[in-house]
């Protein structure tokens, strides 16, 4: 709807998104490369009882954002959510244990600081959910964004028999337990 509103800076504090549906590709890329964008909008979904809504690249690419308040119970894929979101450092997530995939959820997010999410019990694919890196090919990658993630936090709740892991956070240099 809003996909590569560049100039976009203000919208409203509530978005209403109650008639979002698997059926119409949910809120995939809603606000992709909205790079004026600083703060998202809180996402209403009324009486709304979905759980399979799409929020694939529902903020990515929005460089400037940097808060994000999102309940995210209504979500089963989250996969480039905020991907290449340098800027984003306030994020806060609630309601994650559907989401089943959030492979490259924060993929290039330096700025954060936090691991946002705790709550992947339903996760299938997790991989390169924090990395800086980027694939060159099926077995190799490269280097491209420093991430600053402090600790993996002791509450992180994901099932690791059922979920693709690999470079989970790949790049996270700062990592120190």
């Amino acid at each position: 709807a809003f996909s590569t509103c560049r100039k976009l800076k203000k919208f409203p504090t509530t978005l209403n998104v109650s008639s979002a549906t698997s059926a119409n590709y949910g809120l995939s890329q809603l606000f992709y490369n909205c790079t004026s964008f600083t703060t998202a909008p809180t996402l209403d979904f009324g009486a709304s009882t979905a759980t399979d809504i799409s929020a694939q690249y529902l903020f990515g690419g929005c460089t400037n954002l940097t808060k994000v308040e999102l309940d995210c119970s209504h979500f089963n894929s989250m996969f480039g959510t905020f991907e290449n979101d340098f800027s984003l450092s306030d994020c806060r997530l609630t309601n994650t244990s559907n989401v089943t995939n959030f492979k490259q959820c924060f993929h290039y997010c330096s700025s954060l600081t936090e691991v946002p999410v705790k709550d992947m019990s339903a996760a299938t694919d997790v991989e390169s959910m924090y990395s800086g890196y980027k694939y060159t090919s099926d077995t190799a990658f490269t280097f491209v964004v420093p991430m600053h993630i402090k600790a993996i936090p002791s509450d992180l709740i994901f099932n690791s028999a059922a979920v693709k892991i690999g470079a989970m956070f790949a790049g996270c240099h700062d990592i120190t337990h």
